[in-house]
Protein backbone atom coordinates (compact mmCIF):
# COMPACT_ATOMS: atom_id res chain seq x y z
CA UNK A 1 0.00 0.00 0.00
CA UNK A 2 1.22 3.62 -0.96
CA UNK A 3 0.96 4.82 3.03
CA UNK A 4 3.07 1.88 4.17
CA UNK A 5 6.40 3.99 3.26
CA UNK A 6 5.28 7.00 4.69
CA UNK A 7 4.25 5.84 7.77
CA UNK A 8 8.01 4.05 8.13
CA UNK A 9 9.11 7.68 7.00
CA UNK A 10 7.73 9.29 9.09
CA UNK A 11 8.49 6.50 12.00
CA UNK A 12 12.05 6.29 11.53
CA UNK A 13 11.97 9.91 11.69
CA UNK A 14 10.41 9.93 15.21
CA UNK A 15 12.92 7.01 16.18
CA UNK A 16 16.15 8.15 14.95
CA UNK A 17 15.84 11.82 14.81
CA UNK A 18 16.30 11.82 18.21
CA UNK A 19 19.35 10.02 18.11
CA UNK A 20 21.34 12.27 15.71
CA UNK A 21 20.79 9.95 12.50
CA UNK A 22 19.24 12.92 10.81
CA UNK A 23 22.45 12.33 7.86
CA UNK A 24 21.20 8.63 7.77
CA UNK A 25 17.38 9.56 7.39
CA UNK A 26 18.35 11.88 4.46
CA UNK A 27 20.18 9.68 2.66
CA UNK A 28 17.20 7.35 2.83
CA UNK A 29 14.67 9.72 1.29
CA UNK A 30 14.74 9.81 -2.88
CA UNK A 31 17.03 13.14 -3.91
CA UNK A 32 14.92 16.23 -5.80
CA UNK A 33 16.81 17.34 -8.80
CA UNK A 34 14.05 20.19 -9.56
CA UNK A 35 11.51 21.00 -8.51
CA UNK A 36 9.21 24.14 -10.06
CA UNK A 37 9.50 27.03 -8.01
CA UNK A 38 5.88 29.18 -7.64
CA UNK A 39 5.76 31.80 -5.00
CA UNK A 40 2.68 32.54 -3.98
CA UNK A 41 1.45 35.34 -0.83
CA UNK A 42 -1.52 36.09 0.51
CA UNK A 43 -2.22 39.97 1.76
CA UNK A 44 -5.14 41.77 3.14
CA UNK A 45 -5.06 45.16 1.75
CA UNK A 46 -7.39 46.81 4.69
CA UNK A 47 -9.54 48.55 2.64
CA UNK A 48 -9.48 52.44 2.69
CA UNK A 49 -11.40 54.52 5.36
CA UNK A 50 -11.38 58.12 7.03
CA UNK A 51 -10.86 56.59 10.43
CA UNK A 52 -7.19 55.17 9.64
CA UNK A 53 -6.18 58.27 7.60
CA UNK A 54 -7.24 59.91 10.88
CA UNK A 55 -4.88 57.97 12.92
CA UNK A 56 -2.18 58.23 10.39
CA UNK A 57 -2.26 55.11 8.55
CA UNK A 58 -4.53 55.47 5.64
CA UNK A 59 -3.76 53.88 2.49
CA UNK A 60 -1.77 56.38 1.20
CA UNK A 61 0.84 55.66 3.48
CA UNK A 62 0.27 51.50 3.35
CA UNK A 63 0.78 51.21 0.05
CA UNK A 64 4.82 51.70 0.12
CA UNK A 65 5.40 49.61 2.70
CA UNK A 66 2.70 47.11 1.02
CA UNK A 67 4.54 47.52 -2.54
CA UNK A 68 7.73 47.00 -0.58
CA UNK A 69 7.16 43.65 0.72
CA UNK A 70 5.67 42.65 -2.51
CA UNK A 71 8.98 43.73 -4.20
CA UNK A 72 11.40 42.06 -1.57
CA UNK A 73 9.24 38.31 -2.11
CA UNK A 74 8.43 38.55 -6.03
CA UNK A 75 5.31 36.13 -5.76
CA UNK A 76 4.29 34.65 -8.76
CA UNK A 77 0.62 35.18 -7.10
CA UNK A 78 -1.09 37.04 -4.88
CA UNK A 79 -4.45 36.62 -3.05
CA UNK A 80 -6.04 39.76 -1.59
CA UNK A 81 -8.01 40.59 0.56
CA UNK A 82 -10.20 43.64 1.06
CA UNK A 83 -8.99 46.00 -1.47
CA UNK A 84 -11.41 48.85 -3.20
CA UNK A 85 -10.78 49.42 -7.04
CA UNK A 86 -8.77 52.82 -6.28
CA UNK A 87 -6.49 50.58 -4.41
CA UNK A 88 -6.13 48.02 -6.42
CA UNK A 89 -5.64 49.88 -9.87
CA UNK A 90 -2.62 51.74 -7.36
CA UNK A 91 -1.52 48.68 -6.08
CA UNK A 92 -1.03 47.86 -9.96
CA UNK A 93 0.43 50.50 -11.42
CA UNK A 94 2.80 51.15 -8.37
CA UNK A 95 3.95 47.35 -8.71
CA UNK A 96 4.31 48.18 -12.31
CA UNK A 97 6.36 50.93 -11.65
CA UNK A 98 8.97 48.66 -10.33
CA UNK A 99 8.95 46.19 -12.91
CA UNK A 100 6.68 43.93 -11.85
CA UNK A 101 3.67 43.57 -14.53
CA UNK A 102 0.74 41.53 -12.89
CA UNK A 103 -2.68 41.23 -14.73
CA UNK A 104 -5.36 41.25 -12.10
CA UNK A 105 -9.01 39.12 -11.68
CA UNK A 106 -12.25 39.16 -8.77
CA UNK A 107 -14.91 40.89 -8.80
CA UNK A 108 -16.01 43.26 -5.50
CA UNK A 109 -18.36 41.46 -3.13
CA UNK A 110 -21.92 44.30 -3.49
CA UNK A 111 -24.09 45.67 -5.56
CA UNK A 112 -25.29 48.93 -5.35
CA UNK A 113 -28.87 49.84 -7.23
CA UNK A 114 -27.09 46.85 -9.74
CA UNK A 115 -23.81 47.78 -9.94
CA UNK A 116 -20.52 45.98 -8.49
CA UNK A 117 -19.05 47.94 -5.55
CA UNK A 118 -16.84 47.49 -2.51
CA UNK A 119 -14.15 45.63 -1.31
CA UNK A 120 -12.80 42.82 -3.72
CA UNK A 121 -10.88 39.42 -2.97
CA UNK A 122 -8.68 40.03 -6.45
CA UNK A 123 -6.05 37.78 -7.38
CA UNK A 124 -2.75 39.03 -9.31
CA UNK A 125 -0.87 37.24 -10.95
CA UNK A 126 2.61 36.78 -13.44
CA UNK A 127 1.02 33.94 -15.21
CA UNK A 128 -1.73 33.43 -18.07
CA UNK A 129 -5.05 33.51 -16.58
CA UNK A 130 -7.46 30.80 -18.35
CA UNK A 131 -10.60 31.47 -16.14
CA UNK A 132 -11.46 32.84 -13.13
CA UNK A 133 -14.79 33.82 -10.59
CA UNK A 134 -15.97 35.31 -7.69
CA UNK A 135 -18.70 33.61 -5.97
CA UNK A 136 -20.59 34.81 -2.72
CA UNK A 137 -19.85 32.45 0.72
CA UNK A 138 -23.88 31.71 0.91
CA UNK A 139 -26.69 29.41 0.21
CA UNK A 140 -27.02 31.54 -3.05
CA UNK A 141 -23.01 31.64 -4.50
CA UNK A 142 -24.32 32.94 -7.93
CA UNK A 143 -25.92 35.98 -5.95
CA UNK A 144 -22.92 38.39 -5.53
CA UNK A 145 -24.08 40.75 -2.78
CA UNK A 146 -25.57 37.92 -0.81
CA UNK A 147 -25.41 37.12 2.58
CA UNK A 148 -26.22 33.64 5.02
CA UNK A 149 -25.62 32.41 8.02
CA UNK A 150 -26.14 35.31 10.12
CA UNK A 151 -23.07 37.38 8.45
CA UNK A 152 -23.04 41.30 9.13
CA UNK A 153 -21.76 41.95 5.47
CA UNK A 154 -21.31 39.79 2.12
CA UNK A 155 -18.40 37.19 2.09
CA UNK A 156 -16.79 36.39 -1.48
CA UNK A 157 -14.33 34.03 -2.78
CA UNK A 158 -12.43 34.70 -6.07
CA UNK A 159 -10.50 31.42 -7.66
CA UNK A 160 -8.37 31.41 -10.90
CA UNK A 161 -7.08 29.16 -12.92
CA UNK A 162 -3.62 29.48 -14.17
CA UNK A 163 -1.63 28.60 -17.16
CA UNK A 164 2.26 27.98 -16.90
CA UNK A 165 4.35 27.24 -19.31
CA UNK A 166 7.68 28.26 -17.83
CA UNK A 167 8.35 27.92 -14.34
CA UNK A 168 11.63 28.62 -12.68
CA UNK A 169 13.46 25.18 -11.01
CA UNK A 170 15.65 25.09 -8.51
CA UNK A 171 18.02 22.11 -7.84
CA UNK A 172 18.22 20.76 -4.59
CA UNK A 173 20.50 17.36 -4.11
CA UNK A 174 21.61 18.21 -1.42
CA UNK A 175 18.96 16.96 0.85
Amino acid sequence: KAWVPILTVIWLCAIYGRCGYQGYLASLLPKVRASPLLKVMSFNLRYDNDADKKHGYGWDQRLPAVVDRIVKHQPDIIGTQEGLLHQLHQLKQALAQRGMNYSTCGSPRDRFLGVPCGEHCAIFSRLDTVMQSTFALSETPSSIGSRSWGSGCPRIATYAWFRMDEVQTRGNSDL
